[in-house]
This record gives structure tokens, sequence and C-alpha cells, in this order.
């Protein structure tokens, strides 16, 4: 199984290679992926290495942020993701938001567990609530959907 996968990758990266090879110059000899990306993705472009970073820019990065995003909020868990933030970090997630804007992050009296703004519940907010919806809208708007 394993030389299987090893040939399964070694197959894609050398046909991924081949078509950077011959486009270097232009689509003359490729025009047939050419036409299947331009109406896959509505993406048309001088050569295959600009079109794969329109593709990747406009597409992947955005979708690979939506779905990072949702699975950090919502399968995984942000109870998860601030415990793994807390490892690397020395009370950063339980500081009060209020002591941080001022200036009292190591201040004892500010850091009282019983404060419910902390940047951890904020965090929280933002990767299950508002980051996906931002994506969602800037993704949108790059693919021509909505007009900002």
């Amino acid at each position: 199984k394993a030389r299987i996968g090893a040939i399964k990758k070694t197959s894609v990266i050398g046909i991924l290679g081949i078509l950077c090879a011959l486009s270097i110059a232009d689509w003359n000899n490729i025009t047939w992926v050419q036409a299947g990306l331009v109406n896959a993705f509505d993406i048309s472009s001088t050569s295959f290495l600009n079109m794969m970073d329109e593709l990747s820019a406009n597409w992947l990065l955005p979708l690979g942020g939506l779905a990072c995003s949702i699975f950090v909020g919502w399968v995984w868990g942000t109870r998860h993701a601030v415990e793994e933030i807390r490892h690397g970090s020395h009370n950063f997630g339980d500081v009060h938001l209020i002591a941080l804007l001022a200036g009292l992050k190591d201040d004892p009296g500010h850091n009282d567990s019983r404060h419910v703004l902390t940047l951890a519940s904020l965090w929280g907010i933002f990767i299950r609530f508002l980051t996906p919806i931002a994506v969602i809208i800037a993704f949108l708007h790059i693919t021509g959907v909505i007009h900002l």
C-alpha cells in the first residue's frame, strides 16, 4: 500500500511538472488544459504557472481558511484549541481583555478567573462566527458573485 501511495504521489508531481514545463511561454502546447481550467474556475491567464497562482490565491486559500475556521470552531472545538494555545503562551488566553488593553496584563489583581471577557473567549467568538462569515464574503467577492 505504501508503494502504491508513493507511485500515485510521484505521478501527480510528474504530471504537474510536465504541465509547468510545457507552459512556460504560452498555452500553445496544452490548450486543452487551459480550456478545462477556464471552464471550471473562470480563470484565464497567460501561462500555466500564472493560472495556478490565481487558482491557489482566489480559490484554495479562502476555502482552506474557511475549512480551518469551521474545523477549529465547530468540529474540534474552541476549548481544545485554547488548551493548545495555553501550552505555548503563559496566561495569554486567560487575561481579561480590558486589563490587556490597559497595559495590566501581568498584574495579578486584573487577571482574576471571574472575568468573563478574556482573550480566549473573544478569540472563540471570532473563530466560530466572524472568521467564516468574513472569509465567505471575501471569497464571493473575489469570485465575482457579489460586488462590494
